[in-house]
């Protein structure tokens, strides 16, 4: 890659359309990426995780058709909560700091 001759940068290579946000190619933060009015700073959209291929040959590897078969087998049912979690919207790692700082302040 070269660099530019004005600044001395190199040029960012932007994911190809379809891409996830992170570039893991969309398999693997199954994101769209954050909108304009959404905190930027959330954790999901820097994680470069396993993309559809690595998890199909994980799975493959310790013989699971799924994730959730997956959990199935390794959570037990007893200990599952059986509905989504009530923890309201995501928040960006500033907010989440602050938020953390005033209960910390108590």
């Amino acid at each position: 890659m070269q660099t530019s001759q004005s600044t001395g940068f190199k040029p960012v290579s932007v994911p190809a359309s379809g891409a996830g946000p992170c570039g893991c190619g969309g398999g693997g933060c199954q994101s769209k990426g954050p909108s304009v009015l959404e905190p930027s700073d959330v954790f999901l959209y820097r994680h470069i995780g396993p993309g559809e291929a690595e998890q199909k040959l994980m799975l493959d590897t310790i013989g699971c058709r799924s994730l959730e078969e997956l959990i199935d087998q390794t959570v037990p049912s007893a200990i599952r909560l059986g509905r989504p979690l009530n923890i309201g919207r995501a928040k960006g790692e500033f907010e989440a700091r602050g938020a953390l700082k005033q209960i910390a302040d108590k």
